[in-house]
């Protein structure tokens, strides 16, 4: 459950500080948002995070668990109550969604289990924020070189989305 607060110091007479609270992610197993919150204008997406954390293996690796997919777009309307706009849950992702308004895209990095090798394959991912669909996907890597591991993201001023991972800084930009 998802609840919203209001932040000013202080509250007008009669005004509370909780706004309201809707259900994220009630479909699944679990559900975890920690700072994975990207706001603008009235709307907020959030992100599930749940299942996600390393471990090392008997050969001495470093593995990760699987952490469940989804994303989810929650709007504040102009009567103050919280609405579900949409729900992606293909997706998902370790870092921090970045929001361009320029392009109207949430970009993240993807992460995608490949059992069959044994081995996790990420993606440059952009997500339509008006329907919360994949866009388009572009392969970063494979391997724990590329996780960003709970990193935040930024948009550069060259447009460039950036990411730290654990093999260094990386950076994509539209149309690469």
């Amino acid at each position: 459950m998802r609840a919203l607060i209001r932040t000013k110091d202080k509250l007008a007479r009669g005004e509370k500080r909780l706004l309201g609270a809707i259900p994220v992610f009630e479909d699944m197993a679990g559900q975890a948002a920690e700072n994975s919150l990207t706001g603008y204008r009235s709307s907020i997406v959030v992100e599930n995070v749940y299942g996600y954390s390393w471990a090392w293996d008997a050969d001495n690796d470093l593995t990760s668990t699987s952490n469940l997919p989804g994303f989810e777009r929650i709007d504040i309307t102009k009567g103050g109550k919280l609405r579900k706009v949409w729900e992606n849950t293909e997706v998902a992702s370790n870092t921090v969604p970045r929001l361009s308004r320029k392009t109207g895209l949430i970009y993240i990095v993807e992460r995608q289990q490949d059992h069959q090798n044994g081995v996790d394959v990420y993606y440059w991912t952009a997500l339509d924020f008006r329907t919360g669909k994949a866009v388009w996907r572009k392969l970063l890597g494979t391997g724990i070189y590329h996780d960003g591991y709970w990193s935040t993201t930024a948009l550069g001023p060259d447009d460039a989305y950036c990411v730290a991972a654990w093999g260094g800084l990386a950076a994509i930009k539209d149309g690469d």
